[in-house]
């Protein structure tokens, strides 16, 4: 055993988990705010269908979803 003075010899244990918790935290924070991102970038895109609204902006002709508009509730226009 070596004594003080010669130097000692230290030993670090880490749970293999803990590792990769960390080592894995950063690239899923990303991949999870890109897709966010990404979400709220489609404002042509039906919120409840996913079909593309660029042609008839007021409504979904797929499900007839009222488009969203910044201070009118969300309706739901049955079809007939």
């Amino acid at each position: 055993m070596p004594t003080i003075g010669q130097g000692a010899i230290y030993w670090i244990t880490i749970p293999l988990g803990v590792v990769t918790v960390i080592t894995a935290l950063p690239p899923t924070t990303w991949f999870v705010w890109f897709v966010l991102r990404r979400r709220r970038r489609s404002e042509h895109i039906c919120k409840q269908c996913g079909y593309d609204l660029r042609g008839t902006p007021n409504h979904c002709p797929e499900c007839g979803e009222l488009a969203a508009i910044p201070g009118r509730p969300r309706q739901h226009v049955v079809a007939r």
